[in-house]
């Protein structure tokens, strides 16, 4: 399926002076999101720039999607939607995106903190939370400035009289109506004493994101468990969690063929696989880039390689390093799609790196202290691929430490490829005596 699909506007409605909130049909295939993603919103002619949105609303059989739509001063995409999109119109929408989505399995009692139209992913979040039938508890605090930005005020208040696990708190920021009243943060100490044992979802501008964040860490909140969703003026920028697969753009470069670019990255963001964006500074980012630096270092080391054989083991090892990429990069929420031996590594995997390792050291011996790399232009690029290698494996560690998805069997695997490494260095340096790191 075509992660680009056309929809067309169903219906829109006024929901506040500022934001529209825009129900979509899909005008052919609907895309495949969690509860919590995002889309980038378009004309069919490209004609505006895509912005990011998103989806408020569980998916449904009929694939439609809700948009919330802030106006923006000088924003030409949300102007569009506010000025000139009418019903019946086509769009383009393209994605999911984000990481901003709830683990399914989790009992943790659930507190969402929202302003503005970062109620969106909140409202499909909670929603789905009913329709799976979930009994955890569910709380919602909605901040706005004035009880006319009070989004949705009797959907919440209905789900609330159905489903006795949810309760929805709304504060103001400016008016004097009926309490509570003030900011979040500062909501927060006066309705819980401790969050250590909550899933913590907050959604809203940068500012308001992170004085939750920081008022929640104050009170116990476990940062592996806090998922922050930033809406920005240009795009929306979900935290931690998960997601699917990343767009297929359809404009052409010249031939008729799709650009090497994308632009989808220029926020500084990239993609999982199998959906989903996180940051570019994101541990698991580090690691797929120190991956990708050793598969260049061993491209240049087994270029430079005159033994076949040596060769051979250099490009199977290359190939493995890009299953270990896959797994890195996978959606974790998606995990059960990795296919063995294609998109996540094995035991057999690692088991055949310790042969090689055992058959190469048989054949020439380690020496028995560190040796100083570039006896030869091979044995100097597998070195430089060793110490990629080993910092791959520290950022791997790093991230599992830090509450990330990361299996054993990879870091084992990655371990395994930097000592095959090492000792294809050393048959690579020559029969002489390769310069020791002290006489």
């Amino acid at each position: 399926m075509s992660f680009e699909e056309p929809y067309r506007v169903l219906y829109t409605e006024r929901r506040t002076a500022t934001i529209i909130e825009l129900w979509l049909r899909p005008a052919a295939g609907a895309l495949d999101y969690l509860p919590g993603e995002y889309v980038l919103l378009e004309d069919r002619d490209h004609a505006v720039p895509p912005r990011s949105y998103s989806i408020a609303n569980a998916p449904r059989p009929d694939g439609l999607i809700s948009l919330l739509v802030t106006s923006v001063p000088d924003g030409e995409t949300s102007t569009w939607v506010h000025e000139r999109l009418r019903v019946g119109e086509e769009v383009s929408i393209s994605g999911p995106y984000g990481t901003f989505v709830d683990d399914p399995t989790s009992t943790a009692p659930c507190l969402f903190l929202a302003a503005g139209s970062g109620v969106a992913p909140v409202r499909a979040l909670i929603e789905a939370a009913f329709s799976a039938g979930a009994d955890r508890s569910l709380t919602l605090i909605f901040s706005a400035r004035t009880e006319a930005d009070v989004i949705d005020r009797e959907r919440f208040a209905g789900w609330q009289a159905r489903h006795p696990q949810f309760r929805f708190i709304r504060t103001l920021t400016r008016d004097a109506g009926p309490p509570p009243r003030g900011r979040i943060p500062a909501l927060l100490p006066m309705l819980y004493q401790d969050l250590g044992d909550h899933d913590l979802f907050i959604a809203g501008a940068p500012g308001f994101v992170l004085a939750c964040a920081t008022a929640a860490d104050g009170l116990g909140a476990q940062r592996a468990r806090a998922h922050r969703g930033v809406l920005r003026r240009t795009a929306t920028v979900v935290g931690r969690g998960a997601a699917r697969r990343g767009p297929r753009v359809r404009r052409m470069a010249a031939g008729g063929k799709p650009p090497i670019y994308t632009k989808t990255g220029d926020h500084g963001t990239t993609g999982l696989l199998f959906g989903g964006r996180v940051s570019k500074a994101d541990p698991i980012v580090e690691v797929c880039g120190a991956v990708d630096e050793a598969v260049a270092a061993l491209g240049m080391a087994r270029a430079s390689l005159e033994d076949q054989g040596l060769q051979a083991i250099v490009l199977d090892l290359q190939r493995g390093l890009f299953v270990a990429a896959a797994e890195a990069a996978a959606n974790p929420r998606a995990r059960d799609r990795l296919v063995p031996g294609t998109s996540t590594v094995t035991v057999g995997m690692t088991a055949a790196l310790e042969q090689t390792i055992d058959r190469r050291v048989a054949e020439h011996p380690l020496h028995p202290a560190f040796v100083v790399p570039g006896a030869t232009p091979a044995s100097a690029a597998l070195d430089l691929a060793r110490t990629f290698l080993r910092r791959a494996e520290r950022r791997l560690v790093a991230a599992r430490e830090g509450g990330m998805t990361v299996s054993a069997t990879l870091i084992a695997f990655v371990n395994r490829a930097s000592d095959l490494v090492y000792a294809l260095a050393r048959r690579a340096g020559g029969d002489g005596d390769e310069p020791l790191s002290h006489e």
